[in-house]
């Protein structure tokens, strides 16, 4: 059976349709929406945001050196598990640079074939490895978020978010392990387990992720400089179309 593939530019045109869409909610209907409802569009606004921003940042390289640049995102709602989500689907230059950076280093010191630089006197089972693979690249990850968020608003870290990323690294420890010791005897449906998924990132972001970024007022001053610029392209969509094609 043929897969069908929608057309990217009518992909692309839906995900900004979509993202203009959850902005406008968020800002006018906020009040009367549900904690959790809202953090899911605030999740959906972090990632169309951000897909959206990093295709438009590799137009002009593509188009000057007319080579396809690797994607930030591979549709994550489709996620059927934290495994899934974290590795193969979220933010994937960042899983890709921290291979080299953290994986490759972690397996060399904890089983003791990095030479001399990595070697230790005691070596570590490969379950304890890769426990420590998983925690440890979720510490940086929770320690770049803290650095990231100081730097643009100055204020205190709290350690919020440190903790979101150990958790989700605790979690996906667990969900690895179950699946070891399940093997093939439970298997759930895509859709149940996809469903699992979000909650779970949903409610964890409502807990730990989102409260530092609201407190600090970064919410709200990205809300509002997204809102202004869904305006202007509301207002000067028609006079942008005449003079693409012109």
């Amino acid at each position: 059976m043929t897969k069908l593939v929608p057309n990217k530019r009518i992909l692309w045109a839906m995900k900004a349709l979509l993202l203009g869409v959850v902005i406008l909610v968020r800002k006018d209907y906020r009040q009367n929406l549900h904690p959790y409802v809202l953090t899911a569009l605030s999740l959906s606004h972090l990632y169309l945001g951000l897909e959206i921003g990093f295709a438009l940042s590799v137009v002009l390289p593509q188009a000057m050196f007319g080579f396809e640049l690797e994607p930030h995102f591979n549709e994550p709602y489709f996620s059927t598990s934290l495994q899934d989500f974290w590795g193969r689907r979220w933010n994937l230059v960042v899983s890709n640079t921290l291979r080299p950076l953290v994986h490759h280093p972690v397996r060399r010191i904890s089983t003791g074939k990095g030479g001399a630089i990595f070697e230790l006197t005691v070596t570590a089972k490969p379950s304890r490895t890769q426990i420590l693979l998983v925690i440890f690249a979720f510490t940086i990850s929770g320690f770049m978020h803290e650095l990231f968020f100081y730097y643009v608003t100055r204020a205190r870290p709290t350690g919020e978010m440190m903790c979101f990323f150990l958790l989700q690294g605790v979690c996906l420890e667990i969900e690895l392990e179950v699946k070891k010791a399940l093997a093939h005897r439970v298997r759930f449906h895509p859709l149940v387990s996809g469903l699992l998924t979000l909650v779970f990132l949903i409610v964890t972001t409502d807990w730990l992720f989102f409260p530092h970024v609201i407190r600090t007022g970064a919410d709200a001053k990205s809300l509002g400089e997204c809102a202004i610029m869904v305006d202007f392209v509301k207002t000067n969509g028609s006079l942008l179309y005449y003079w693409q094609k012109n």
